[in-house]
């Protein structure tokens, strides 16, 4: 989305660079500022192991993860940490646990952000809500803030 809307006005200020009807030159500068000024942000996904075996998780590009952005082998009650874009609508995750067959966690990131009302740092998926594969998608919960 992001990059539609910036493709869209890159080749506006394009058109403008070449005709002569560019306002004096004003396009450019929000074109510019347009360009310079987006931000993405992004909320940490903690991936709960609630099973009752080790388990070793895959952060997947697609839905086939074909290629993986992150990996980590996590014992029954521990937890990993993984800063993902709000823009991304799902993060699929691999789970694969010794003797059983391999499951799917897509996590529905920007959902839960939202729901949040924006104020969510922290999201929790459950390991054990893993299906398998393509997988159900999963609303991760808001983790409570935890204080000193």
């Amino acid at each position: 989305m992001l990059w539609t809307i910036a493709t869209i006005l890159i080749v506006l200020w394009l058109f403008g660079l070449v005709s002569s009807y560019t306002m004096g030159g004003f396009i450019h500068v929000f074109v510019a500022v347009a360009v310079f000024s987006t931000s993405t942000t992004d909320v940490t996904v903690r991936l709960v192991n609630d099973t009752r075996s080790r388990v070793t998780v895959r952060g997947c590009d697609d839905s086939d993860c074909a290629t993986i952005w992150t990996q980590a082998d996590l014992d029954p009650g521990l937890s990993a940490e993984r800063d993902v874009p709000v823009d991304d609508i799902v993060e699929y995750f691999e789970v694969k646990q010794s003797g059983r067959t391999l499951e799917c966690l897509p996590l529905r990131v920007h959902d839960a952000y939202e729901r949040s009302g924006e104020r969510a740092s922290v999201l929790v998926g459950r390991l054990s809500a893993a299906t398998p594969c393509p997988g159900i998608t999963v609303l991760p919960k808001v983790a409570r803030e935890v204080g000193l």
